[in-house]
Order: structure tokens, then C-alpha cells, then sequence
């Protein structure tokens, strides 16, 4: 099946962002494998003025914890609206009562159709700093948060389906080694699944969120027997200008006070 000319168009605009050779892309892989934002405790919308790290990108560190860019915080606080408005498309997608489809498969077939050739399917809602008008008349709560986030340059949701595995990569010359990824767990099934970047592994967990570095060799799989949700967003270490903007059908209001969000892993409420 090929994809939709979405991904072919939007791909366009990162520039001269070209896709490494197979070869150089997975050398040294190792192991493979109108609505209101809560505004209760867990939910709350942080605003604080951030200050930019020093480094953005770490050296020998394969995972940063999320606490390390208080900006995104406003997407974990935010988790609980986030994943509803996700369920809710995903329920009209399946009923097929969209006019287009809202997941289409990822481009980049050779990463992952030897193990499933549907396996993996993307949702964009900003590529390369361009939003993509379709899916953020969809997803308006989730776009009103990207509007808020200025350092994001890309947000999509992934879909994994079972028994599919991204085989080992890297991310993309002159994009990937400018961006950190997040990774945002929304709908996550118990099984054999999880992210490798170099020789550290995580699984991803419902409402918890982590970073790690797109420019560094990782793969990632979902051997479990249902369907794998994850929110993806890549940012820079500075804000960066959107190439176009929207405007939804309705408004959706957002709280600006500046009360403390709780992670609920606790160790990251440091």
C-alpha cells in the first residue's frame, strides 16, 4: 500500500534533511530488538519562564529525564485530555467516519516491513515546523498545546502494532542531530515491547514520558498483542518561528496560572 502524498509533501519542507544510506543508518545497531485543559493538580499548565540548558545535548547520555526541559511539562500535565481527544479520533477512524485517514503508514517501509508491513503509522501534526492543517482540526486540544511550546519543530503520535519491529537507525543529517526526541506513553499494552537507543532499554509507560537523542542508533518493538500509542515531539534548545498557522473552529481556553505540575513518577517531581 503507499502512503499518502501527506508524508511526501511534508517531508519537503525539513530542507536538505537527507535520509542516510541504509548501510550508514543502522551501522553498529547491536541487540535488537470546544474543550477546557484540566485545570486540577495533575493537569495543571505550567508557563514558567525556562531557562536554556547550557548543553543541549549530553555526550555517552542515551536518556534525559524530562524535568531536564521544564517547557514540556505542559504535555505530560496535560496527559489525561491528550489521550481522550487521541481515543476519540481513533474511534471515528476505526467506525470510518473520517473524510481522509488520520494514521498513515510511515514512509520509510524498509525499517519495518520484514516483521509487519502495516506495523508502524503516523498521525503528524507539525513537521518541520509547518502544521498540518487536517490533523490539527482534529486534535485541537493537543494543537493548542504545540501553540504553547515554541522549541517544538515536529508532533505526531506513533501507532505500533503488534508483532512489528523498527529495526536499528538513526535519525536524519542536519534535522535529528539539531533535536531531541519525547516520547509521551498514551496507550500502552502489557507485553514484550520497548525502545533501545545504544544499550539502554526502556518500555514505555502510560501518562510518563522520557527524551533521548533521534541522532543516536535505537529501534524499538511492539511483540505484544494489541496497539502501541506514544506521543512524539522534537524540539531544539530554542524557540523556533512556525511556517504557517490556524485557526480552529472553536477556541479552546487554556490556564495560565503558574501552579506547580506533579509527574507521577515521583522521582521526577525533584
Amino acid at each position: 500500500e503507499k502512503p499518502q502524498s501527506i508524508f511526501i509533501n511534508n517531508l519537503n519542507i525539513l530542507g536538505d534533511m537527507k535520509k542516510q544510506s541504509s548501510a550508514e543508518r543502522t551501522e553498529d545497531q547491536g541487540s535488537s530488538k470546544t474543550k477546557n485543559i484540566d485545570t486540577s493538580k495533575e493537569n495543571t499548565i505550567v508557563t514558567e519562564e525556562v531557562n536554556q540548558r547550557k548543553s543541549f545535548k549530553t555526550p555517552g547520555v542515551n536518556f534525559y529525564k524530562t524535568t531536564d526541559f521544564p517547557q514540556l511539562k505542559l504535555l505530560d500535565a496535560n496527559y489525561k485530555q491528550i489521550k481522550e481527544e487521541l481515543l476519540e479520533i481513533v474511534k471515528l477512524e476505526q467506525e470510518k467516519k473520517l473524510d481522509s485517514p488520520f494514521f498513515e503508514p510511515w514512509i520509510e517501509k524498509d525499517l519495518y516491513e520484514e516483521s509487519n508491513p502495516d506495523g508502524w503509522h503516523i498521525a503528524p501534526l507539525l513537521i518541520g515546523g509547518s502544521y498540518v492543517e487536517k490533523n490539527c482540526k482534529r486534535s485541537k486540544f493537543l494543537y493548542e498545546l504545540i501553540k504553547r511550546i515554541p522549541e517544538l519543530v515536529s508532533a505526531s503520535f506513533s501507532l505500533l502494532k503488534p508483532e512489528t519491529h523498527i529495526a536499528p537507525h538513526k535519525g536524519y543529517d542536519d534535522y535529528s542531530e539539531n533535536v531531541l526526541r519525547f516520547h509521551l506513553g498514551m496507550v500502552i499494552p502489557k507485553g514484550d515491547l520497548g525502545i533501545r537507543v545504544n544499550e539502554d532499554i526502556k518500555v514505555w509507560k502510560e501518562g510518563e514520558s522520557f527524551i533521548f537523542d533521534d541522532y543516536q542508533i535505537h529501534e524499538a518493538w511492539n511483540f505484544s498483542n494489541e496497539y502501541r500509542y506514544v506521543l512524539i515531539c522534537d524540539f531544539t534548545d530554542a524557540p523556533k518561528g512556525r511556517n504557517n498557522s490556524l485557526e480552529t473552529d472553536t477556541e479552546t481556553s487554556v490556564d495560565t496560572s503558574d501552579k506547580p505540575c506533579e509527574f507521577k513518577d515521583k522521582k521526577f517531581n525533584d
